[in-house]
């Protein structure tokens, strides 16, 4: 739902704002992100190893101390990371000749004050396994009054990108309070409790927590340097048709993104327990699935992207060519983005942190050689690469360390299946005609889910079964 919600509001601004007011939308969007990625200090996972950890031991007044310090942490950092922001667009020189793109950073401030304890709050729910209101919070609430707000704003009032901008710092809050609300239902008979004394142990939740958010910056850093250096290296139509290219070509990240919230803590068990043998077979089962799932997505945004980019104003036809350079690059990501995850749930913390900096700079440096003379193809290039090869060494990575593998011999042959008819069908049905190009998509989509329905279920394929009905059940407060 957060996805489509998403989808709407840029699809909708995409013709409200238009590429150039898009592009500095998703400009603000993107620095306000970036900031904070890291203005919580990492205590949004913090609070979940260790709210989890007391609970488990009765430690109620180390709890109320973590709860407390973790709260106060957030509030103060996200203050003054507003206020950075704000300052920065109000005196900094980066935007001195740009009166636009600093009025846009400055109304991203409150959004930043927002945001940084939402994602507190968010963590501290996580912890107690609130999954139905954690959820709710944060991919309801925020994007439904993101999206009614942008519209009330400039369809309705004939606002214009402020409008939106203000929706988002509304929306923030609004899923702000929600989370406040539902985590007064699970901390606050113990943060009320006068006899519990609070024990804080701030030093061991910062020494946990602030590498955890260099490593989620690093992360997010690469996630949106595409969109930070065509702001700085082009212009803001670039940035704005980049947008609807990558915001397409992320729909089929989100097999890859649920897969990962389910199974995360069932492979740190199976690690830790050692069992790296029924391991590898939950993650050749995992990969499977997803195969099967995205691939489909991707087959039509590469094989149709006219189509689909038809759904926007014609001036967005130029992001024909970066939607296929990023269709590429994420979908190498997601059928190796279970794999990833075992790296940091191994231990290897340090290692997970030196990949993502690795493809930081890589990401940098093919972005600052591309963009210049190429513009959002250079951009999607740079990021398609930067995605593969990152996702690629990682496997190989898990291979030599843990002797795991993601690929057997059903999930080789669907993805075969779909990369090599994929690329014929492209190749045989270049230059024609949109209904031809479709007839040949379909018919490589049924031979497709034909093959991936004859291939048979596996003793294995009833776990992954399970861990999703027991995630389903969780969020409908039913466990």
């Amino acid at each position: 739902m957060d996805r489509g919600l998403r989808w709407a509001l840029k699809w909708y601004l995409s013709g409200a704002l238009g590429p150039a007011g898009l592009g500095l939308y998703e400009l603000a969007s993107k620095v306000g992100s970036t900031i904070t990625s890291f203005s919580p200090l990492g205590v949004d996972t913090g609070i979940i190893l260790f709210a989890s950890r007391y609970r488990k031991t009765g430690e109620r007044d180390r709890l109320k101390g973590t709860l407390l310090s973790g709260l106060w942490i957030s509030l103060v950092a996200g203050t003054l990371s507003a206020f950075a922001l704000f300052a920065a667009a109000t005196w900094g020189p980066w935007w001195a000749e740009d009166p636009e793109a600093a009025l846009a950073m400055r109304w991203m401030s409150p959004t930043v004050l927002a945001w940084t304890p939402l994602l507190y709050l968010v963590g501290a729910l996580r912890a107690v396994k609130d999954m139905r209101w954690s959820t709710f919070a944060f991919q309801v609430v925020l994007p439904t009054v993101l999206l009614l707000g942008s519209v009330a704003g400039i369809a309705w009032l004939g606002g214009g990108l402020i409008s939106a901008l203000i929706a988002m710092a509304v929306g923030t809050t609004a899923a702000l309070g929600v989370a406040l609300w539902a985590s007064r239902r699970h901390f606050g008979p113990l943060l009320r409790d006068s006899t519990i004394k609070a024990r804080y142990s701030v030093g061991e939740l910062l020494r946990f927590s602030v590498p955890q958010s260099l490593t989620g910056a690093t992360f997010r850093l690469n996630l949106y340097m595409d969109v930070l250096m065509l702001g700085l290296l082009s212009t803001r139509e670039e940035v704005g048709l980049y947008a609807i290219a990558a915001s397409l070509a992320s729909f089929g990240s989100i097999p890859a993104n649920a897969v990962t919230s389910i199974f995360s803590a069932f492979i740190a068990e199976l690690v830790y327990v050692g069992e790296l043998e029924r391991l590898d077979r939950l993650l050749k089962t995992v990969t499977r699935w997803l195969i099967i799932v995205a691939a489909p997505v991707y087959l039509l945004l590469f094989l149709l992207p006219d189509l689909v980019l038809s759904l926007y104003d014609e001036v967005y036809m130029a992001a024909l060519v970066p939607l296929v350079l990023l269709v590429a690059g994420q979908a190498v990501n997601t059928v190796c983005f279970p794999t990833m995850r075992l790296i940091p749930m191994a231990g290897h913390a340090v290692l997970n942190l030196v990949n993502g900096v690795v493809a930081l700079i890589l990401n940098v440096g093919l972005n600052w050689v591309l963009i210049p003379e190429y513009g959002a193809m250079g951009a999607a290039l740079a990021t398609g690469s930067t995605l593969a090869l990152w996702s690629l060494w990682r496997v190989v990575e898990v291979r030599w360390l843990l002797k795991c593998f993601p690929f057997g011999a059903r999930g080789m042959l669907l993805l075969g299946i779909a990369t090599l008819g994929g690329v014929g069908v492209q190749a045989l049905t270049d230059g024609q005609a949109l209904l031809p190009r479709m007839g040949a998509t379909a018919l490589l989509l049924l031979v497709f889910l034909v093959a991936a329905a004859t291939l048979g279920r596996s003793p294995d394929d009833d776990a992954v079964l399970a861990r999703i009905r027991a995630r389903l059940m969780r969020l409908i407060g039913r466990a």
